[in-house]
């Protein structure tokens, strides 16, 4: 269970710095249209980031999916012919 639970951990860790990422670049973006900065390599770099972050967080959450059906043992429903 404790590869469980550092799964988990690090699913919302990842989702969280890629959102905390998604709204830098957003922020950089917005900072580099209303002044004269010269920011959007810095911002392509934390978008892509945090897309990456997304991606590896939805690998994690597979990873614990699977996981967690193995774990569990499903009944197979029995078959009423009636109907």
């Amino acid at each position: 269970m404790n590869f469980a639970r550092d799964l988990a951990n690090s699913c919302s860790a990842l989702l969280t710095l890629g959102s905390i990422l998604t709204g830098v670049t957003i922020i950089l973006l917005f900072l580099g249209e209303t002044s004269d900065l010269e920011i959007l390599k810095i911002s392509s770099i934390g978008f892509l980031t945090g897309v990456v972050c997304f991606l590896l967080a939805l690998v994690c959450f597979l990873a614990e999916t699977l996981q967690a059906t193995k774990l569990l043992k499903f009944a197979e429903l029995p078959v009423n012919p009636r109907l």
